[in-house]
């Protein structure tokens, strides 16, 4: 005997066994995450918050926030190249995480350096390969080329680091790449490349006539010897005369082992044992830094704060076997162990 079914019947059988296909395999037959249902068949096998797929097979089990199937790992992802990324802020697709970011390689910025922590240009350097002298060191935090990091990046001749900068303790100025006492250097004297006349030395940051030479007519003159200041200034010996001891006398010889130099239209009698204008010889004149000891220019400082000899605050340049000498009434550290004229 042959049963018939109506097409109704039919329908409804069709449509019980087509719901059993969406059963999940949960206790009491649950629908699948989201309580909305199995996975449709070829689509994504789970969702994310908000109901938006995490896994796939294709872009169209995907969508937004992350609209892109990353079919190796059947993940949905925000972005799989750099054309997926529209914002101009982060126009790169990072291949690690996915996801779109202002850089993923140094050539991405401008500047040519992309933090690999954060994934955005910056304007400076990554490493220190990145930068040279005078800024050798990159700052790890401000990600720019600076020229210390710590104290010991500055060498000897600098003692402080701040802010990247190689610094001078106290009262030394930084000129160049020394640390200079402007108060007492010649070549720097109250200022970084002020430099003093030969016949001149710095003493308080000031260029002043060297000791034992008197400024007379804008020039450093030794009024013992010098014709044209003779025992002071504008007091010039007759043509021909010749300067000893402050006094003019006629005739060019000198006496007492003094050498006759000629100086304008007349005649210094010089100790050239001593003297910073002749050291050892007529003309030769030593360095703003030196004095004339038993005819040769020797580097010496003025021994501030001392008023007289013995001195033992001698800076320590002129170094450990410095004399103090008096120079012209004031006192001086000498280089040696002798002082002019002994």
């Amino acid at each position: 005997m042959h049963r018939v079914v109506s097409f109704a019947g039919l329908a409804l059988l069709l449509a019980a066994c087509s719901g059993s296909s969406f059963s999940s395999s949960g206790a009491g037959g649950a629908a699948g995450a989201g309580g909305g249902g199995g996975t449709p068949a070829g689509g994504a096998s789970g969702a994310g918050s908000g109901g938006a797929p995490t896994s796939c097979v294709d872009d169209g089990s995907c969508a937004p926030p992350n609209p892109y199937c990353d079919k190796s790992a059947q993940t949905c992802v925000k972005c799989l190249g750099h054309g997926n990324c529209s914002d101009p802020g982060a126009p790169f697709c990072d291949p690690a995480t996915h996801s779109c970011v202002g850089c993923v390689e140094p050539g991405d910025c401008p500047s040519g350096n992309c933090n690999q922590t954060t994934k955005t240009c910056v304007v400076g350097c990554e490493n220190a390969s990145q930068c040279s002298k005078p800024k050798a060191f990159c700052d790890p935090s401000s990600k720019t080329c600076v020229a210390c990091l710590v104290a010991g990046d500055c060498g000897a001749a600098f003692s402080t680091c701040t802010s990247g900068k190689c610094g001078c303790l106290g009262e030394m100025a930084r000129c160049g790449s020394e640390c200079i006492d402007t108060a007492l250097d010649p070549s720097n004297c109250g200022a970084c490349g002020v430099k003093c006349g030969s016949a001149q030395t710095c003493t308080g940051g000031k260029c002043v006539c060297r000791p034992g030479l008197s400024l007379c007519a804008g020039a450093c003159v030794d009024t013992s010897s010098d014709p044209s200041a003779c025992g002071g200034c504008g007091k010039p010996c007759a043509s021909g005369e010749s300067c000893d001891n402050g006094s003019c006398s006629g005739g060019s010889s000198c006496d007492g082992g003094k050498q006759s130099c000629s100086k304008g239209s007349g005649i210094a009698c010089v100790d050239t044992g001593k003297s910073p204008l002749d050291c050892g010889n007529c003309g030769t004149a030593c360095l703003a830094d030196q004095i004339c000891v038993d005819g040769k220019c020797t580097h010496y400082e003025p021994a501030t704060p001392c008023n007289s000899c013995p001195c033992a605050s001698c800076p320590t340049s002129t170094g450990s076997a410095s004399t103090c000498c008096m120079v012209g009434g004031a006192p001086s550290c000498v280089v040696g162990s002798s002082c002019p004229g002994n």
